[in-house]
């Protein structure tokens, strides 16, 4: 059920949130009904700051900023905007920024057509392999998330130009820190033809 709230958005990485009113200023409703859109606005408004930095119009860009400190993740926007982070880091071929999507601990990685892989040494070794040759050219798409407690599971189809896509779980834990991280990634062939 969507609902009206008295707020308006950011995005961020295609995922957008609320934005509680501004010193005391009440801001027109706006109907957000995923988190997807809440982070969608708030990376909307972070190429806006860019754009008013870029074009030197400071007053623009301090009102952004100050828009953009005042927003509030939620969980399930915080294990979207990892999601999002290690799709970033694949594309990229970055396996710092990889590295960091990670839990510390007990993790599993499941690639295509290969056996589970084990433990985060072995599983970031993996992805070490994977990410020397560059980035891929993925992209997660019918992104869906079911937040348990302090776990969540994360499914998509992962498209990758010139190929079928694959279905993808991601799965996450919430550290002690609050912190949202990937212990599980698995990827195969979907059933389904486009």
């Amino acid at each position: 059920m969507m609902s009206m709230l008295a707020l308006t958005t950011l995005s961020f990485h295609g995922l957008k949130l609320p934005i509680p009113p501004v010193r005391g200023r009440a801001l027109p409703p706006m109907l957000c009904d995923t988190a997807e859109d809440r982070l969608s606005e708030y990376q909307r408004l972070q190429d806006q700051l860019a754009s008013a930095i870029a074009a030197e119009d400071y007053a623009m860009a301090a009102k952004l900023r100050d828009q953009l400190s005042s927003s509030v993740m939620d969980d399930q926007m915080a294990i979207l905007a990892c999601n999002t982070e290690f799709y970033a880091a694949f594309a990229a071929g970055d396996y710092s920024r990889m590295d960091g999507v990670w839990a510390s601990d007990e993790v599993a990685v499941i690639h295509p057509g290969l056996p589970p892989i084990y433990g985060q040494e072995n599983v970031m070794s993996s992805w070490r392999a994977i990410l020397q040759g560059g980035g891929a050219d993925v992209s997660p798409d019918e992104v869906r998330c079911m937040l348990i407690g302090t776990s969540a599971v994360v499914t998509c189809l992962e498209r990758i130009p010139g190929s079928l896509p694959l279905a993808a779980t991601n799965v996450f834990a919430k550290a002690e820190s609050g912190a949202w991280r990937m212990v599980l990634h698995q990827a195969g062939a979907a059933s389904r033809g486009e």
